[in-house]
Protein backbone atom coordinates (compact mmCIF):
# COMPACT_ATOMS: atom_id res chain seq x y z
CA UNK A 1 0.00 0.00 0.00
CA UNK A 2 1.31 3.46 -0.94
CA UNK A 3 1.48 6.57 1.21
CA UNK A 4 -0.70 9.23 -0.41
CA UNK A 5 0.69 11.84 0.01
CA UNK A 6 4.07 10.46 1.01
CA UNK A 7 4.21 10.40 4.83
CA UNK A 8 6.84 8.14 6.32
CA UNK A 9 5.68 8.99 9.86
CA UNK A 10 2.05 8.07 9.33
CA UNK A 11 0.07 4.91 8.70
CA UNK A 12 -0.53 3.70 5.21
CA UNK A 13 -3.87 4.85 3.83
CA UNK A 14 -6.16 4.01 0.95
CA UNK A 15 -6.27 6.16 -2.11
CA UNK A 16 -7.74 9.63 -1.89
CA UNK A 17 -7.52 9.70 1.94
CA UNK A 18 -5.18 11.79 4.01
CA UNK A 19 -3.32 10.46 7.02
CA UNK A 20 -3.94 11.89 10.52
CA UNK A 21 -0.87 12.75 12.48
CA UNK A 22 -1.25 13.39 16.24
CA UNK A 23 0.75 16.35 17.43
CA UNK A 24 1.19 14.91 20.92
CA UNK A 25 1.71 11.54 22.45
CA UNK A 26 -1.45 9.43 22.74
CA UNK A 27 -0.18 8.16 26.08
CA UNK A 28 -0.15 11.73 27.44
CA UNK A 29 -3.72 12.32 26.25
CA UNK A 30 -4.95 9.15 27.92
CA UNK A 31 -3.20 10.15 31.14
CA UNK A 32 -4.91 13.54 31.07
CA UNK A 33 -8.31 11.86 30.66
CA UNK A 34 -7.54 9.53 33.56
CA UNK A 35 -6.54 12.51 35.72
CA UNK A 36 -9.87 14.23 34.94
CA UNK A 37 -11.80 11.12 35.90
CA UNK A 38 -9.91 10.89 39.18
CA UNK A 39 -10.52 14.58 39.91
CA UNK A 40 -13.89 14.64 41.69
CA UNK A 41 -13.91 18.38 42.35
CA UNK A 42 -16.40 19.00 39.56
CA UNK A 43 -18.76 16.29 40.82
CA UNK A 44 -18.33 17.40 44.43
CA UNK A 45 -19.30 20.96 43.54
CA UNK A 46 -22.37 19.74 41.68
CA UNK A 47 -23.40 17.57 44.62
CA UNK A 48 -22.87 20.45 47.08
CA UNK A 49 -25.00 22.84 45.03
CA UNK A 50 -27.80 20.28 44.66
CA UNK A 51 -27.67 19.42 48.37
CA UNK A 52 -27.84 23.07 49.42
CA UNK A 53 -30.82 23.65 47.15
CA UNK A 54 -32.61 20.59 48.56
CA UNK A 55 -31.83 21.46 52.19
CA UNK A 56 -33.30 24.91 51.66
CA UNK A 57 -36.65 23.23 50.97
CA UNK A 58 -36.60 20.83 53.93
CA UNK A 59 -36.59 21.22 57.74
CA UNK A 60 -33.61 20.18 59.82
CA UNK A 61 -33.54 16.50 60.71
CA UNK A 62 -35.36 15.80 63.97
CA UNK A 63 -37.14 13.00 65.80
CA UNK A 64 -40.93 13.09 66.01
CA UNK A 65 -42.05 14.15 69.49
CA UNK A 66 -44.99 15.76 71.24
CA UNK A 67 -45.62 19.50 70.95
CA UNK A 68 -44.01 19.85 67.51
CA UNK A 69 -44.61 23.35 66.18
CA UNK A 70 -46.69 23.76 63.04
CA UNK A 71 -44.28 23.23 60.11
CA UNK A 72 -43.39 26.16 57.86
CA UNK A 73 -41.43 23.97 55.44
CA UNK A 74 -41.96 20.54 53.89
CA UNK A 75 -42.50 17.85 56.55
CA UNK A 76 -41.28 14.40 55.57
CA UNK A 77 -42.67 11.29 57.28
CA UNK A 78 -45.92 9.56 58.09
CA UNK A 79 -46.60 11.97 60.92
CA UNK A 80 -49.91 10.99 62.51
CA UNK A 81 -50.40 14.12 64.56
CA UNK A 82 -53.37 15.85 66.16
CA UNK A 83 -53.65 19.55 66.91
CA UNK A 84 -54.11 20.47 70.59
CA UNK A 85 -54.97 24.11 70.05
CA UNK A 86 -51.40 25.40 70.06
CA UNK A 87 -49.01 22.66 68.89
CA UNK A 88 -49.13 19.14 67.46
CA UNK A 89 -49.07 15.83 69.38
CA UNK A 90 -48.47 12.29 68.17
CA UNK A 91 -51.67 10.23 68.04
CA UNK A 92 -51.87 7.47 70.66
CA UNK A 93 -53.64 4.16 70.62
CA UNK A 94 -54.21 1.95 73.63
CA UNK A 95 -50.97 2.44 75.51
CA UNK A 96 -48.72 0.14 77.45
CA UNK A 97 -48.55 0.72 81.18
CA UNK A 98 -47.07 4.15 81.93
CA UNK A 99 -45.46 4.81 85.33
CA UNK A 100 -46.61 7.92 87.21
CA UNK A 101 -44.06 9.63 89.45
CA UNK A 102 -46.16 9.56 92.64
CA UNK A 103 -44.18 6.85 94.40
CA UNK A 104 -42.21 7.04 97.63
CA UNK A 105 -42.83 6.99 101.37
CA UNK A 106 -45.52 9.58 102.13
CA UNK A 107 -46.46 10.88 105.58
CA UNK A 108 -48.79 13.75 104.63
CA UNK A 109 -51.37 14.58 101.97
CA UNK A 110 -49.96 15.59 98.59
CA UNK A 111 -50.85 16.22 94.96
CA UNK A 112 -49.66 13.70 92.39
CA UNK A 113 -47.72 14.59 89.27
CA UNK A 114 -49.67 16.33 86.51
CA UNK A 115 -50.53 13.97 83.65
CA UNK A 116 -51.38 14.65 80.00
CA UNK A 117 -53.92 12.58 78.09
CA UNK A 118 -52.90 13.34 74.51
CA UNK A 119 -55.57 11.68 72.41
CA UNK A 120 -57.29 8.85 74.31
CA UNK A 121 -60.85 8.63 75.60
CA UNK A 122 -60.31 6.99 78.97
CA UNK A 123 -57.89 5.11 81.19
CA UNK A 124 -57.26 2.58 83.91
CA UNK A 125 -55.24 3.90 86.85
CA UNK A 126 -53.67 1.66 89.50
CA UNK A 127 -52.06 2.61 92.83
CA UNK A 128 -50.19 0.07 94.96
CA UNK A 129 -49.15 0.60 98.57
CA UNK A 130 -46.17 -1.11 100.13
CA UNK A 131 -45.55 -0.91 103.88
CA UNK A 132 -48.12 1.05 105.89
CA UNK A 133 -47.43 2.14 109.47
CA UNK A 134 -48.70 4.52 112.15
CA UNK A 135 -51.73 4.67 114.41
CA UNK A 136 -54.98 4.32 112.45
CA UNK A 137 -53.36 5.44 109.19
CA UNK A 138 -55.71 6.06 106.27
CA UNK A 139 -55.22 6.94 102.62
CA UNK A 140 -57.92 8.01 100.19
CA UNK A 141 -57.44 9.35 96.68
CA UNK A 142 -59.39 11.69 94.41
CA UNK A 143 -59.10 12.07 90.64
CA UNK A 144 -58.75 15.71 89.58
CA UNK A 145 -58.71 17.62 86.28
CA UNK A 146 -57.46 21.04 85.25
CA UNK A 147 -59.39 23.44 82.99
CA UNK A 148 -56.35 25.72 82.59
CA UNK A 149 -53.58 23.30 81.64
CA UNK A 150 -52.29 22.56 85.14
CA UNK A 151 -52.73 25.75 87.16
CA UNK A 152 -56.04 24.99 88.87
CA UNK A 153 -57.42 21.53 89.67
CA UNK A 154 -60.92 20.36 90.56
CA UNK A 155 -62.21 17.01 91.79
CA UNK A 156 -64.00 14.90 89.21
CA UNK A 157 -64.60 11.96 91.54
CA UNK A 158 -65.42 11.62 95.20
CA UNK A 159 -62.80 10.08 97.49
CA UNK A 160 -62.17 6.36 97.34
CA UNK A 161 -62.71 4.07 100.29
CA UNK A 162 -59.80 4.44 102.72
CA UNK A 163 -56.97 1.94 102.54
CA UNK A 164 -55.13 1.19 105.77
CA UNK A 165 -52.93 -1.88 105.35
CA UNK A 166 -49.71 -2.98 103.72
CA UNK A 167 -50.21 -4.21 100.16
CA UNK A 168 -53.46 -2.30 99.65
CA UNK A 169 -54.33 -1.09 96.15
CA UNK A 170 -56.63 1.50 94.57
CA UNK A 171 -58.02 1.32 91.04
CA UNK A 172 -59.77 3.80 88.73
CA UNK A 173 -61.74 3.07 85.58
CA UNK A 174 -62.51 6.14 83.49
CA UNK A 175 -64.50 5.72 80.28
CA UNK A 176 -67.81 6.97 78.87
CA UNK A 177 -70.60 4.41 78.81
CA UNK A 178 -69.07 1.85 81.21
CA UNK A 179 -71.51 -0.04 83.44
CA UNK A 180 -70.25 1.51 86.67
CA UNK A 181 -68.78 -1.72 88.05
CA UNK A 182 -65.08 -2.23 88.80
CA UNK A 183 -64.26 -5.84 88.03
CA UNK A 184 -60.60 -5.87 89.06
CA UNK A 185 -59.54 -7.07 92.51
CA UNK A 186 -58.34 -3.98 94.40
CA UNK A 187 -58.77 -2.79 97.97
CA UNK A 188 -60.61 0.34 96.85
CA UNK A 189 -61.89 1.50 93.49
CA UNK A 190 -63.74 4.24 91.67
CA UNK A 191 -65.52 4.19 88.31
CA UNK A 192 -66.01 7.44 86.39
CA UNK A 193 -68.52 7.19 83.53
CA UNK A 194 -66.91 9.98 81.54
CA UNK A 195 -64.11 10.75 79.14
CA UNK A 196 -60.73 11.47 80.72
CA UNK A 197 -59.74 15.16 80.43
CA UNK A 198 -56.45 16.15 78.83
CA UNK A 199 -54.81 17.43 82.04
CA UNK A 200 -55.35 15.42 85.20
CA UNK A 201 -53.75 14.14 88.40
CA UNK A 202 -54.43 12.17 91.59
CA UNK A 203 -54.88 13.87 94.95
CA UNK A 204 -53.66 11.75 97.90
CA UNK A 205 -55.21 12.43 101.34
CA UNK A 206 -53.35 10.86 104.27
CA UNK A 207 -54.57 10.94 107.87
CA UNK A 208 -53.91 9.27 111.23
CA UNK A 209 -51.27 9.52 113.93
CA UNK A 210 -47.74 9.36 112.48
CA UNK A 211 -49.04 7.76 109.29
CA UNK A 212 -46.63 6.41 106.69
CA UNK A 213 -47.56 4.96 103.31
CA UNK A 214 -44.87 3.54 101.05
CA UNK A 215 -46.51 4.00 97.65
CA UNK A 216 -44.61 1.49 95.57
CA UNK A 217 -46.21 1.84 92.14
CA UNK A 218 -48.65 4.10 90.30
CA UNK A 219 -49.54 3.37 86.67
CA UNK A 220 -51.94 4.44 83.92
CA UNK A 221 -53.12 2.59 80.81
CA UNK A 222 -54.77 4.95 78.32
CA UNK A 223 -57.68 3.59 76.26
CA UNK A 224 -58.88 4.85 72.87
Amino acid sequence: MAYIPPNPNGQATSANSAPVVLSTSQEAILQNISDLIDDTSVDADAIRIATEALNAKLPSATSFADAIASPTTTLIGAAQLSYNGATWDRLRGNTTSIAIADTGTKTASFNGATQTNHSCVGAYVWILCGTVSGTTPTLVTVLQWSPDDGTTFYDITSATTAVTTTGASIGYQVYPGVNGTWNVSTTASKVLISALPRTWRIRYVIAGTSPSFAISDVRVNYIK
